[in-house]
């Protein structure tokens, strides 16, 4: 398939219908949909939501466990001229609340194990969205309206120029962030991303990444776009998902590292040979060691490349490619880079001071700029204008250089997120509530070195003069309000915390503390 920015999301089910429309487009469990079976029930929840009362520009939001109704929410709401939003199922009944507040759905499509939070977060809410719940045949079921719609196809009320998507990210604030796309920004990188992927018609490409991320939505689409197969998996289990991937000859999927590394222990434990239809594999989001790395590349023996990017870029920016996955030679020292930028976007390194352009070599903010880039944050004018220059460039936040050949190391962070386990968390939300807590003086949030999850989160706590907490209470403290992967895994208490001439809290000087004799990178 041709693709280009001038399409709207549906037409990815459009031009199949029109091509191969009995091939298979999503598989789930024991069910397989073709794209003239997409394309009739799309239309016909299409139809249900605007009979419903939904109007051009409204959300229409999806929570819970990965489900190939998530990609009939989006391709409908891309017919109907609606904006797709991606919720978190592993959020507290707070955030939740939060999110939905800020994007005021007109509805809500849920799981049945994600309803009671859903629910309770919708409690106060100043309007009321509709609940439709994923396998119901009632009259706010997704099946009932499904079965109720008009399945015939009809003209997409979508423009290319208008949002199509919203995925939330944490802030620096601590509040999340609606960050949003257009229809031709995901066309734009579909055709560039599917060939670096090694995606084509014939691909069946695993799907095991949230779908509440651009990594699951994403890289689901892009197969969609060139007419393959998505597999949709709800659950990361290493041993099922290895007899899957031979069971259905997945040749294309998206992972973590701690995903990658698990799935070559499933292999090695059951002296299987690598997939034979495994070509290639994207990973990213978090620091893959070398002696990993070593094992994946004689595991599986395909194609992979690692991707640095971040929600706002739609996901990648630059890529490290198969070849230069080297372990010996001159070359080998690239395993440590982000590779370079991907073909469809640009890199610079600038003095987060001035913008000012640094030469190769020079350490300071990662900026990046692609026709594919959020066009800003919902509801949010003025962070928007933060995060991105006049002339269209993205300060990532994060810090590091370029060198000579254009391959881009990542150093450090401008701010302080943390990345664990592919999850991104910002710090001062957690701070906020320990700091909350009678016996706190001052806390500062870090991340620290982890086997399994690249970092985990520590908490550095001073007490106040005679108070006593203990480690176990202010953990449970954040487990109570924040969604489990945000929560301190373990708590230092100092006497105090160190501080620049201006009373700032130096935490860098704490994370360093920590990371001695440790190779740290950014996802």
């Amino acid at each position: 398939m041709t693709a280009d920015s001038h399409h709207t999301i549906d037409h990815i089910v459009a031009h199949n219908v029109a091509t191969t429309p009995d091939a298979p487009a999503i598989t789930f469990e024991d069910r397989t949909l073709s794209y003239r079976e997409l394309d009739a029930r799309t239309s016909a929840l299409a139809d249900s939501l605007t009979q419903l009362g939904a109007r051009k520009g409204d959300l229409i939001a999806f929570i819970g466990r990965n489900r190939p109704e998530h990609f009939e929410v989006i391709i409908a709401a891309s017919k109907a001229g609606l904006i797709a939003v991606g919720l978190n199922w592993r959020l507290s009944e707070r955030e939740l609340a939060e999110q939905l507040a800020d994007c005021g759905p007109f509805a809500v499509f849920t799981t049945t194990a994600a309803r009671p939070t859903l629910d309770a977060a919708c409690t106060g809410l100043s309007a009321e969205a509709k609940i439709i719940t994923f396998g119901e045949t009632g009259p706010l079921g997704h099946e009932g309206l499904v079965a109720h719609g008009n399945a015939e196809s009809v003209p997409s009320r979508s423009s290319p120029e208008d949002l199509c998507m919203i995925w939330y990210t944490s802030g620096t604030t601590g509040r999340a962030k609606g960050v949003t796309f257009t229809h031709q920004s995901l066309w734009s990188i579909f055709p560039g991303a599917g060939a670096e992927w090694r995606v084509s018609r014939d691909s069946t490409s695993l799907v095991c990444m949230p779908t509440f991320h651009t990594a699951g939505v994403g890289w689901g689409l892009i197969t969609l776009s060139f007419g393959g197969r998505i597999v949709i998996v709800d659950e990361f289990i290493p041993s099922e998902l290895v007899d899957l991937m031979m069971r259905l000859r997945v040749t294309n999927s998206v992972f973590a590292p701690i995903m990658l590394e698990q799935i070559v222990s499933e292999l090695e434990g059951r002296g299987l040979p690598p997939l034979p239809d495994l070509r290639a594999i994207l990973y990213g989001a978090s620091s893959i060691t070398e002696p990993v790395l070593a094992r994946v590349v004689e595991a599986l023996d395909c194609e992979l490349i690692q991707g640095y990017g971040l929600t706002e870029v739609n996901g990648t920016i630059s890529i490290l490619r198969s070849e230069e996955h080297t372990l010996t030679g001159e070359r080998r020292k690239y395993l440590r880079s982000a590779g370079v930028a991907v073909p469809w976007g640009e890199l610079k390194v600038v003095d987060p001071e001035t913008g000012t352009e640094l030469p190769s070599g020079e350490v300071g903010e990662i900026w990046g700029k692609s026709p594919g880039m959020m066009t800003g944050y919902w509801n949010k004018p003025e962070e928007s204008l933060e995060a991105l220059t006049p002339d269209g460039w993205l300060r990532t936040g994060d810090a590091g250089y370029i060198d000579s050949e254009g391959f881009l190391f990542l150093t450090d962070r401008v701010k302080d997120m943390i990345i664990t386990g592919g999850e991104n968390v910002y710090p001062i939300e957690i701070e906020h509530l320990i700091a909350a807590h009678p016996a706190v003086s001052e806390v500062a949030i870090v991340g620290v070195p982890d086997k399994k999850w690249g970092e985990t989160i520590k908490a550095v706590v001073a007490l106040k003069p005679g108070a006593h907490v203990t480690e176990q209470e202010l953990i449970a403290l954040t487990r109570a309000e924040l969604a489990s992967y945000k929560c301190p895994t373990s708590v230092d208490f100092v006497d105090s915390l160190p501080r620049n001439a201006s009373g700032k809290i130096l935490k860098r000087v704490i994370r360093d503390a920590y990371w001695t004799g440790h190779d740290r990178r950014i996802g």
